[in-house]
């Protein structure tokens, strides 16, 4: 737990659990122990270790903000492409939507994890979102770092991943799909966050827990938006594109031509 002192009030301290030093470490080096990468495979770990980093860097930046300090925006100080500077933001702003949506629902979630026997590993919502993130960081790396062919996601599928999780946040469920099944099949889970929805969903319109869950739709919403639409960064003459990956090659996912990076 770092300690970080109010600059506005000498006599207060705010205590928060800072992300930077962590995700420093995402995704974890052991993927790559003992593997030859290709040159792709080496651009793409740079840059999934460049993106958790600033992950890691603007979450704190949030917390310290939200804790009423005033400070400048981490991403100014380095040399990204707007459009890369967007990504992060909206990124780590939906993050830190879930990490005070499992504060707001802290006492939730661990009375729903002993109540359906889940293995619950930590002792505060940042230790959760935390280990929540490299789990994401080792399953984005699994598919570029495979030996198989045809692997990762398409835009499509990503997509459409995005969408089905927006239908059940605003409750707009598929035909013939009752709520209780879809919360059934999310808590059985991998993924810390989806236990984190089944514990706090029949509290989100009540008391603190309320705002944290309009907030987050909110930031959810937005990153939503900027995977389903085609043209999100065409202010900054950019474009989404489907990759997959065939044994450490990455191809076009339509025509499977193979795609250099510069």
């Amino acid at each position: 737990m770092n300690s970080i002192t109010n600059s506005n009030d000498s006599n207060s301290e705010i205590n928060l659990e800072l992300f930077h030093l962590y995700f420093y470490k995402l995704p974890p080096f052991q993927l790559i122990a003992n593997k030859n990468l290709t040159k792709e495979q080496s651009q793409i770990w740079k840059h999934k270790k460049n993106y958790w980093r600033l992950i890691g860097e603007y979450l704190d930046y949030l917390q310290i903000k939200q804790a009423g300090c005033t400070l400048l925006d981490p991403l100014d100080s380095y040399h990204l492409h707007k459009a890369i500077k967007k990504f992060i933001s909206i990124s780590a702003k939906e993050y830190f939507a879930e990490l005070n949506l499992m504060t707001a629902g802290w006492h939730l979630i661990i009375k729903f994890a002993a109540k359906n026997k889940r293995e619950f590993p930590f002792e505060s919502p940042s230790q959760m979102l935390a280990k929540r993130c490299e789990r994401l960081s080792i399953l984005q790396s699994e598919a570029f770092l495979s030996e198989e062919i045809n692997q990762g996601n398409t835009l499509g599928e990503v997509r459409d991943d995005w969408a089905n999780y927006k239908r059940l946040i605003h409750e707009k469920f598929k035909a013939g799909e009752a709520e209780k099944s879809a919360l059934s099949a999310l808590s059985k889970s991998e993924d810390w966050f989806d236990l984190v929805i089944c514990a706090i969903w029949d509290s989100r319109v009540k008391g603190e827990v309320k705002k944290a869950w309009n907030d987050f739709k909110e930031a959810f919403d937005e990153e939503a938006a900027m995977w389903q639409k085609k043209d999100y960064f065409k202010e900054f003459n950019v474009r989404l594109a489907s990759i997959k990956w065939h044994q450490g090659m990455p191809a076009d996912a339509q025509s499977s031509r193979r795609i250099t990076f510069s």
